[in-house]
């Protein structure tokens, strides 16, 4: 699991958690997540992009719904028995890991009270970098459900539209600009890793199956 540079936990944060745990001991619940840089408007960007990925998915009641890894919570026993965090990803990490919790059978529960600040101080190469790494997650994600018989991933033109729409990108400094300006980088960057990865993939397919034949 990748850790979240300079969170800080709202009041309650930990009983809001406990509560929720309490009331569906079998679910994997989440908190909210907020940017606490607004000034930054890469970071800004960023969480906007994450809040209406998840929001859009809990409202389409999609199959790709996920809680974000830096707040997030399970009962012990039950994150062991679905042996956690699969270590091999290093992004899309909590989608994997929702993925495996909803096939399960078990729920995903909202903690709203369950607050934290996100500091990420992050400039466009970062943000580049950071989708990019996203992009590449989200091709082994959709690779590792094929291979528990989930379907094929269809990209959702609806939610980029949303994405379009959606006020809360509408960041500074310079509004509608900056925020069309960071939409075009966001989607360039997942298509990027996207198609770094699926490289990435057939190359090593390709190798064992050349080691394989010798």
């Amino acid at each position: 699991m990748i850790s979240s540079p300079n969170p800080i936990t709202g009041p309650g944060w930990l009983d809001a958690l406990v509560d929720a745990i309490g009331r569906a001991p079998e679910a994997l619940v989440g908190g909210r997540t907020v940017n606490a840089l607004e000034s930054n408007a890469c970071a800004e960007a960023s969480q906007a992009i994450v809040d209406g990925a998840r929001d859009w998915m809990r409202a389409s009641g999609s199959e790709f719904r996920f809680h974000p890894a830096n707040n997030l919570a399970a009962r012990a026993a039950v994150l062991r028995s679905l042996r956690g965090f699969d270590p091999s990803f290093r992004t899309a990490e909590d989608r994997e890991l929702a993925d495996r919790w909803i096939r399960s059978g078990r729920p995903l529960v909202d903690a709203d009270g369950a607050i934290v600040r996100h500091r990420h101080e992050m400039r466009l190469g970062g943000f580049w970098r950071q989708h990019v790494g996203y992009g590449r997650g989200a091709k082994r994600l959709h690779a590792a459900r094929r291979r528990r018989g989930g379907g094929r991933f269809r990209p959702s033109l609806s939610y980029c539209w949303r994405a379009l729409r959606d006020r809360r990108l509408a960041v500074p400094p310079s509004g509608t600009v900056t925020r069309l300006a960071l939409l075009g980088v966001w989607m360039a960057a997942n298509a990027t890793g996207y198609a770094l990865q699926w490289f990435a993939d057939c190359t090593r397919r390709a190798t064992a199956g050349r080691g394989a034949r010798r």
